[in-house]
C-alpha cells in the first residue's frame, strides 16, 4: 500500500496549532515514497545534528544513511538553509526531509530500520543511532513525540 491521502491527512491533523505550513512536505511524502511504502507516523523539529560515518556536521546540516550516502553533499547544502526536518516513519525506513521555513519540502534522505536504536528520548528531543551515523532532532511538539518513537520501536523491534 502506497502512502495515501488519507494517511498524510492523518498526520496533517496531529500538527500542533501554527505548524500548518508544514503540511506542503508531508504531502510530498507520497512522491517521494515507494508504491508498497506506507505511512505509520511523523514528526517535525529543529536544528537537526547528524553525525555521518565518524563525522559531526555542522547543526542543521547533511543527512545520508545508507544507500543514499551518495546524496549527502546535495542534501547537506539545501540543509544549509533550513532548520527544519520532517521525520517520517514508514513501514520500510524513516524518511528525513529537510523542509523551508515555510515548510516547503526541500531535500530527503532515509534512515533505515536495519541495526537503528532510539538513543534517547527527552520531553522534546528524540537521538537515533544506526551503523552509518546518528541524528538528535530537537524542538519536536509533545503531541507528536510519543506516537513518532512508538511506530519506531516497533518496527526496529526495539523494547
Amino acid at each position: 500500500m502506497a502512502i495515501d491521502e488519507s494517511q498524510i491527512q492523518r498526520e496533517k491533523d496531529r500538527l500542533p496549532p501554527g505548524w500548518g505550513r508544514f503540511g506542503k512536505a508531508l504531502s510530498h511524502l507520497g512522491q517521494v515514497a515507494q508504491p508498497d511504502e506506507s505511512l505509520l507516523s511523523s514528526c517535525i523539529g529543529i536544528n537537526p545534528e547528524f553525525k555521518i560515518g565518524g563525522t559531526l556536521t555542522q547543526p542543521a546540516v547533511g543527512l545520508a544513511a545508507g544507500a543514499v550516502a551518495g546524496r549527502m553533499a546535495g542534501i547537506a547544502a539545501a540543509a544549509t538553509k533550513d532548520t527544519n526536518l520532517l521525520l517520517a516513519a514508514t513501514d520500510k525506513r524513516i524518511i528525513a526531509m529537510a523542509t523551508g521555513l515555510k515548510g516547503d519540502p526541500r531535500e530527503h534522505a532515509s534512515i533505515p530500520y536495519e541495526g537503528l536504536e532510539i538513543a534517547a528520548v527527552e520531553k522534546k528531543k528524540i537521538s537515533l543511532l544506526w551503523p552509518e551515523g546518528s541524528l538528535q532532532l530537537g524542538g519536536i511538539h509533545k503531541k507528536q513525540l510519543p506516537a513518532f518513537v512508538e511506530a519506531i520501536r516497533a518496527r526496529a523491534g526495539r523494547p
